[in-house]
């Protein structure tokens, strides 16, 4: 069976998508989910880095830890394939690891240039797919390989939803607009607003 290791930030389950994307192929499937700006992003360490009078060296302390984490979830999975999503949490040497047993895949769902420390990411990496088309081009016009690659709806959290009554009618924001509330209710009262 086919092992893919997923790390990606939490972002609107789209890690968990992916996810169960892969698994309807049949493949085994490890995700790693991180938090931003620094993992874990809860509790007294989300304190500690709103009143930290150097964020900076708060964060690369706990990246650090987070590369020793993910290198011994890595090394217990044993996988074929890692699915890298931006990535800003993890060091290049942190990739070149994993590509010595692995094939590694970077897709960047943000554009490359919101995250500078991921610009280099590309180097390291088997394929890189990016959502923007300028970061496409920029890599590109480098010489190397970079490839367009667009987010997909998941129809499990995106689908259209049906509505017992096709009126809507909104009118509380401002004062001048309740008189044309009033109108529009005097016109129309047969009609229910919602």
């Amino acid at each position: 069976m086919y092992k893919v290791f997923i790390i990606g930030p939490n972002f609107f389950n789209f890690n968990q998508s992916i996810r169960e994307s892969f698994q309807t192929l049949g493949w085994d499937i490890c995700l790693e989910s991180y938090d931003e700006p620094i993992h874990p992003f809860k509790g007294l360490l989300k304190w500690q880095h709103k009143f930290s009078l150097n964020r900076e060296k708060l964060k690369e302390k706990h990246t650090n830890k987070y590369q020793n984490y993910i290198t011994e979830k890595f090394l217990q999975f044993g996988p074929d394939l890692v699915i890298v999503l931006n990535g800003t949490i993890l060091k290049s040497e942190t990739l070149v690891f994993f590509k010595q047993t692995a094939k590694v895949v970077l897709w960047m769902y943000d554009s490359v240039f919101r995250f500078p420390k991921c610009l280099n990411h590309i180097d390291f990496v088997d394929y890189a797919f990016f959502y923007e088309q300028k970061d496409v081009a920029y890599y590109q016009a480098l010489g190397k390989e970079a490839y367009f690659l667009s987010q997909a709806a998941d129809t499990n959290i995106y689908y259209p939803i049906k509505y017992s009554n096709d009126r809507c009618f909104v009118c509380w924001r401002f004062v001048s607009l309740s008189k044309t509330y009033c109108v529009a209710y005097e016109n129309y009262r047969e009609v229910h607003f919602t």
